[in-house]
């Protein structure tokens, strides 16, 4: 059997996007990128906070000090960021209805 230019498009898609986005309604789609804008915006602020901190924190610190703290600076930066998007994974679920 051959497929259409159609259907081979829609495989395609199904594979980048997942098959799942497919049986998404519009409403659902639409308040997942919203979420997904949200939170991404709540990164981007934290990385800015986080740049800035780090910026500081150099400026303050001796060289020996500063990386004495650096691991542990990070290690919370990426908790955060964890917790951030755990949060959107939960937000997105719901949305699912998973």
């Amino acid at each position: 059997m051959i497929k259409s230019a159609l259907e081979i498009a829609l495989e395609k898609a199904k594979m980048i996007k997942g098959e799942e986005h497919f049986t998404l309604s519009k409403e659902q789609r639409e308040k997942i990128d919203n979420i997904n804008k949200e939170y991404d915006i709540k990164i981007a602020e934290l990385e800015i906070k986080f740049s800035t901190k780090l910026k500081e924190m150099r400026e303050k610190c001796g060289d020996e000090e500063f990386n004495e703290h650096i691991s542990s600076f990070y290690l919370e930066f990426e908790n955060e960021k964890n917790r951030i998007n755990e949060e959107r994974r939960k937000k997105i679920s719901e949305i699912k209805g998973k």
